[in-house]
Formats: C-alpha cells, sequence, structure tokens
C-alpha cells in the first residue's frame, strides 16, 4: 500500500501492532528483513529489533503494514482485506459493517451490500466474500432468498411473520385460523373466526386503522404524531406512508416485497432507522458507528 497518503507508522505504533505477533511470527519477519536475532532472548527484545529494522525503512514498513481508514489504525497486511473496488479494510471493521448490514438487510430485506466507503464508493462488496467472513450474513442471504421464492409461488394471501428477527412469510389460507412461518415455524393465530376479517368487511374505516407493515396487526390511531410502534411486534413505522387496513392484498406492501430494489449505496436512513428505535433493547454494539464510518468515507472520498 502506497503509505504517503496515511499518517506516519511511528515506531510506538510500530511496537504496538509487533507485539500481537507470537515470538515465532516476530522472529519469522526478522528472518526475511536478514537480522541476526541470535542474541535476543526476550520477546521484548526481539521486538526492540524489528522496530529499529523497520523505523527509517517506509518502503518495508509499507510493504508489511496497512492502514485502515475506517478505524485510522495501521494493521498487519494479513489483517487487512482487500474489496474488489480497491480500498482496504481491516477485518475487525469489516466484520461490523457485515453485522451491520445483517441488520439492515432484515430491517429492509434488500440483498444490496455496500462497500464500507459508501456513499463515497459506488461499488458493493461480493456476496460470496461476505459469506465465507459471516455466518450471520449466510443466514439472512438464504432466509432473504427463501422469502422471494415464497412470495414469487404464493396463492394465497401473503402474511409477515410477526415475530422481530424474523424475515419469513406464511400464507393465509382460507378457512384456517391458524398461519404458520415457513422459515421459523411459528405459529399464530391469523383469522380467529375463520371467516373474513372484520377490516376486510366492507364499509370498515379503513383510514383510522391501519395495518402494522411487519405483521400486519391493525393499530388505530388517536392523535398524536405519525410515528408508530406496533404493540405486537415492535415495529416502527410512518402511519401516513401504511397501508390502510380496509384495502385488500394479495401479498407483502411495495417496500418489503421488492429484495432486489434500491440504489447499492448504504442506505444510512435504514441504518439508523433500525438502531436508533432500538438501541434500548439492541445494547450498544453499533452506537455511533454510522457516524463514524459516514465520516471515514467522506475523507476517503478521494483516494
Amino acid at each position: 500500500m502506497d503509505g504517503s497518503s496515511c499518517p506516519p507508522l511511528d515506531a510506538v505504533e510500530l511496537r504496538a501492532i509487533s507485539e500481537t505477533l507470537t515470538v515465532k511470527e516476530v522472529k519469522k519477519l526478522l528472518k526475511d528483513l536478514q537480522v541476526d536475532v541470535s542474541s535476543c532472548i526476550e520477546k521484548s527484545e526481539l521486538l526492540t529489533a524489528l522496530v529499529d529494522r523497520l523505523e527509517n525503512d517506509e518502503k518495508k514498513k509499507t510493504s508489511l503494514f496497512s492502514y485502515c481508514r475506517i478505524c485510522c489504525n495501521w494493521r498487519l497486511d494479513d489483517d487487512v482485506w482487500p474489496l474488489t473496488c480497491g480500498h482496504l479494510v481491516c477485518f475487525p471493521c469489516l466484520g461490523n459493517h457485515l453485522e451491520s448490514q445483517v441488520q439492515v438487510m432484515r430491517s429492509s430485506l434488500k440483498y444490496k451490500l455496500p462497500c464500507i466507503y459508501a456513499p463515497a464508493c459506488d461499488h458493493e462488496i461480493r456476496f460470496q466474500d461476505a459469506a465465507s467472513m459471516s455466518e450471520a450474513f449466510r443466514r439472512i442471504w438464504k432466509d432473504l432468498q427463501h422469502r422471494e421464492r415464497l412470495i414469487k409461488d404464493a396463492k394465497f394471501e401473503v402474511l409477515e411473520c410477526p415475530k422481530a428477527d424474523c424475515v419469513g412469510v406464511a400464507y393465509n389460507e382460507r378457512g384456517r385460523r391458524m398461519a404458520m412461518c415457513f422459515l421459523c415455524e411459528h405459529t399464530w393465530e391469523a383469522n380467529p373466526s375463520g371467516h373474513e376479517k372484520e377490516w376486510e368487511k366492507p364499509g370498515f374505516d379503513g383510514d383510522r386503522v391501519r395495518r402494522c407493515p411487519k405483521c400486519q396487526a391493525p393499530i388505530e390511531k388517536n392523535g398524536g404524531c405519525d410515528h408508530m410502534s406496533c404493540t405486537r411486534c415492535g415495529r416502527h413505522f410512518d402511519w401516513a406512508s401504511s397501508q390502510p387496513a380496509g384495502e385488500r392484498r394479495n401479498g407483502p406492501s411495495q417496500q418489503r416485497s421488492q429484495p432486489n430494489g434500491g440504489n447499492g449505496s448504504f442506505d444510512f436512513g435504514n441504518f439508523a432507522d433500525f438502531f436508533g428505535n432500538q438501541q434500548q433493547d439492541a445494547g450498544a454494539p453499533f452506537q455511533g458507528w454510522q457516524a463514524h464510518v459516514e465520516n471515514a468515507a467522506n475523507q476517503a472520498g478521494g483516494v
């Protein structure tokens, strides 16, 4: 990597990075650098010899270490992943990005996997690469593909699974009281009477009662702002853009039935909506990640 566009790798940081190596790995580096280590007994002596050898050799340093512009740290080359767009990112940052995108994909039901430097970079990370690094990503990718097939082949009304962490669907078969999710096998009472739903009868006031876009539960609004929270599944949504309960439909809402939609950029809106509304439940693993990544992406726009 060209270190001229990065902060200098000084002796203190060089030693800190080298301390993460085993004695065997340090000795191998020193051997490759043709440094005599016969007089070195302790690991600290080996590290001192390595730092002394590399401190003033910028060419060697940049051949052994790379700079991650997301966390702003120097890393060993073996701890950095080159993306297909040419950007470099360390494994801890890439892992955080993939985990955050799993949540975004679960919320938006889209297959898009933007570069960690988006929107400054409009390339996407290859699904094959991401799947090899994250089991959670493999699961959500497989589940979204299964979901798409179920919606495409549906002969009945499609119902969203009410479980907050599931992207599955069920069929609302006529005459059946219960529905079962094809993915997680969760069952719920979709039609208590087994007959026509109350809000599907002619003359029902659908302007006052609307469906939750996640579990399709009817929700009545009796005042306040348009920000709604479903008491059944916990989904947050906008009242003005939700579907009136009196409208019939043969599948999920348009927003949730187009897994391949979007323009490929990192949708910070979905990201913020998901984490911002659920920080209390989700803890703080990704708190502040959006602002940090967006700032790093803007700084890397000219690289």
